[in-house]
């Protein structure tokens, strides 16, 4: 069976739309329900039952990967590189969530460590196909170079703000800093690459991850505000929600 074949194949199961997170196959819709009543109870726990967390926030990538495997899987040869990768990203962040269940220095570093080698995998995922080949069109950061500034000059402006603060832990947040500004213009060389549905949904993800991250440092060596701890939540949960459901529109050509 040919490549387009099996795109053909893909492309014909029925789709329903989720809202701010695009099409999703009719298929796998329980699986990503799945994902979203978890999301919204962790939430929830967050800001009124903290304690109740360490019920809900293990499973929540778990769901994400089922959910991953199960859209990537309805195309015969669909499951590549592209899934592997980010499914790695998956199992790091969800390590990430484990380490964090908990208040210590060690559970806080061990936790950056997770998410920081998220980011890699996500980064490696970004380059990677299926993608599309333009004629007389600049492709990925070559059409768009400008988004490097703010995203670089974001992830320094915070590290140097929060710079006194820091301490010991100045080091590990530089190279945190530094990946995941990587991590985030890595998503916006994906422009023109994939299909624009894709595109947006991925970079929209990795910039509100980057938002998540830099509310957790602000709120750590920052100002502490009550709201922070719900906000890092709908932020993370909707980035690692737009990446995942961007990474499947690739694959399933929308």
């Amino acid at each position: 069976m040919t490549g387009c074949t099996k795109a053909t194949r893909f492309q014909k199961q029925p789709l329903t739309h989720w809202a701010i997170f695009g099409p999703v196959l009719t298929s796998t819709r329980s699986a990503f329900s799945l994902y979203l009543l978890l999301a919204a109870i962790e939430v929830a726990f967050r800001a009124f039952w903290p304690e109740g967390e360490v019920v809900v926030k293990p499973l929540l990538m778990p769901a994400l990967a089922w959910w991953l495997w199960r859209a990537s899987r309805q195309g015969e040869g669909s499951w590549g590189k592209l899934e592997k990768w980010t499914m790695a990203a998956l199992f790091m962040s969800w390590l990430g969530d484990v380490f964090l269940l908990g208040q210590t220095d060690t559970r806080f570093m061990l936790g950056l460590a997770s998410f920081l080698l998220a980011h890699l995998a996500y980064v490696v995922a970004f380059n990677l196909g299926p993608t599309r080949k333009t004629q007389n069109e600049k492709q990925g950061l070559a059409a768009i170079p400008w988004v490097v500034l703010p995203l670089g000059l974001f992830a320094a402006g915070l590290v140097l703000v929060l710079w006194p603060n820091l301490g010991d832990m100045r080091a590990p947040v530089l190279v945190y800093a530094a990946v995941i500004a990587t991590m985030a213009i890595a998503s916006f060389h994906r422009f023109r690459r994939v299909p624009a549905r894709s595109f947006i949904l991925v970079a929209l993800g990795a910039c509100t991850f980057v938002l998540s991250d830099a509310t957790i440092a602000w709120n750590k060596f920052g100002q502490a505000f009550s709201a922070a701890g719900p906000l890092i939540m709908i932020t993370y949960l909707a980035a690692q929600g737009w990446i995942v459901s961007g990474i499947v529109a690739q694959r399933q050509n929308t």
